[in-house]
C-alpha cells in the first residue's frame, strides 16, 4: 500500500512567501515571491537565545523552517552550538514556545537538523546525531521516533505526501513508510 503524508509546499507558505534559514547570519527571513524581505527572525550576525523575558531575540544557527497549515512557523536550531530545539512563532513571527534541549532522551536532540509538518499537522524532525526521527504534535508533545543507521539531515514531504529522508554520509536519499522504513532509496557515499 502506498503511505502518503498529506503536506503543503513547506517552507511556502499559503500567500506562496518563501521562509528560508541562514545558518551562520542566526536568521529566518520571510520574502516574497519576487523576492522583497518580509519579515525578519533574530538579529543577522548575532547568535544566541530567544527568551522573551530577558528581551532577547536571538537565534542559534537556525537549520530549516516549516509552515503549518495554520502559519504558524516551526525552526530548528542548533547545528553544533546552543541549544538544539524547535521554537515555535505564530504567523506575524509572534514567539509562542520552543521544546528541545541537548540530549538522547525523548524530546531532546543532538543537532538538531530539519522540520517537516504534514497536513495532519503532525511535526517531523531529524535529530541528526541521535540518528532518528522525532515526531512531535504541535505543542511539542513527544509522539514517537524512528531510528536510523546514517545520520538523518533533511527531510521532505513532497506534494503528493510522500517523504524522503537525506542521511549524512551515507549520500542516501529514502523513501520512507509510515513506519519510517526505507521503501526506496538512491546515492552513494562519494565526491
Amino acid at each position: 500500500r502506498r503511505q502518503t503524508f498529506p503536506s503543503k509546499r513547506s517552507p511556502v507558505d499559503a500567500a506562496d512567501n518563501i521562509w528560508t534559514t541562514d545558518v551562520n547570519a542566526h536568521t529566518v527571513t520571510k520574502m516574497s515571491p519576487e523576492g522583497q524581505v518580509l519579515m525578519t527572525l533574530g538579529v543577522r550576525g548575532q547568535s544566541g537565545e530567544w527568551d522573551e523575558t530577558a528581551g532577547t531575540r536571538l537565534l542559534n544557527q537556525p537549520n530549516d523552517v516549516a509552515v503549518a497549515a495554520s502559519g504558524d512557523l516551526f525552526v530548528m536550531q542548533g547545528h553544533g552550538r546552543g541549544q538544539s530545539r524547535i521554537l515555535k512563532f505564530d504567523r506575524t513571527g509572534r514567539f509562542l514556545k520552543s521544546w528541545g534541549g541537548n540530549g538522547t532522551g525523548p524530546g531532546q536532540f543532538d543537532t538538531g537538523h530539519s522540520v517537516a509538518i504534514d497536513a495532519r499537522g503532525l511535526v517531523y524532525a531529524a535529530d541528526r546525531q541521535n540518528r532518528r526521527v522525532q515526531i512531535f504534535d504541535q505543542d511539542g508533545t513527544y509522539l514517537r521516533e524512528w531510528k536510523f543507521r546514517g545520520l538523518p539531515c533533511g527531510l521532505y514531504i513532497s506534494p503528493g505526501g510522500e517523504m524522503y529522508l537525506v542521511t549524512g554520509f551515507s549520500g542516501q536519499i529514502l523513501k520512507l513508510d509510515a513506519d519510517g522504513r526505507a521503501v526506496a532509496a538512491t546515492g552513494q557515499p562519494g565526491k
